[in-house]
């Protein structure tokens, strides 16, 4: 992706985004994901043309999943398109998606992610903010255990809106999380020996994006705040 790419791809994810449903619908399984090939269609114009003649549910699971989908790409170029990290050449190779500053060990792959339910506060309860270790092992232990999930080192890009209901418009709010993710990677080149988080022989880390109730994005890096 490139920038003109991106500016298309974010407008449009903008636009469509309060027409996405914010529930499942299905749980994703092998039969309902070979109804289409969702990877093929750059538009949701076109996912929407494809899946009109299925029954409602199912096309509820595709719009959901072809946003989320489109919107951790525009995230993934929000990375790599700073100076210093570098997307993986190889489509293919689905053990990473980019590299911090030349340094091989420092491969990742990216994941946009939602605040799990678990670490949500209710109307009845208050929680308290989950910390990067916890949050990291709680999404390694709660992958699913197909072929296609292992313990490589990840990124957990996590999102945090004030409520479960603004999920999508928060997802899309480009401009705010760039300037997050460039402070975090700022962070990290200041920092040669900065320590991530280990999970086995894994390395992970997690940015949270909070949902401030003025309406910016505050970024956690580990324990750490930083206005963004």
């Amino acid at each position: 992706m490139n920038d003109q790419a991106f500016q298309e791809l974010s407008a449009q994810l903008s636009e469509v985004a309060k027409q996405i449903p914010t529930r499942w619908g299905r749980i994703q399984n092998n039969r309902i994901d070979s109804k289409i090939n969702m990877f093929v269609y750059s538009s949701y114009s076109e996912l929407d043309r494809a899946i009109s003649d299925l029954e409602e549910s199912i096309q509820t699971y595709y719009r959901r999943r072809w946003f989320l989908w489109k919107c951790a790409q525009c995230d993934e170029y929000l990375f790599y398109q700073h100076d210093g990290v570098r997307k993986n050449p190889n489509f293919k190779d689905s053990n990473w998606d980019i590299e911090l500053f030349g340094i091989p060990k420092w491969r990742f792959d990216l994941k946009s992610t939602m605040i799990p339910r678990e670490f949500r506060s209710t109307d009845e309860e208050l929680k308290p903010l989950p910390t990067s270790s916890d949050l990291i092992n709680f999404y390694y232990n709660q992958q699913s255990q197909g072929v296609r999930f292992g313990n490589q080192n990840r990124l957990f890009l996590v999102h945090n809106p004030i409520q479960e209901s603004s999920e999508n418009m928060f997802r899309v709010r480009f401009e705010d999380k760039k300037k997050a993710i460039d402070t975090y990677l700022e962070t990290i080149k200041a920092k040669p020996n900065y320590h991530f988080f280990q999970f086995k022989s894994a390395m992970a880390d997690a940015l949270f994006l909070d949902e401030s109730s003025s309406g910016y994005i505050l970024a956690r890096i580990g324990s750490d705040a930083l206005n963004c």
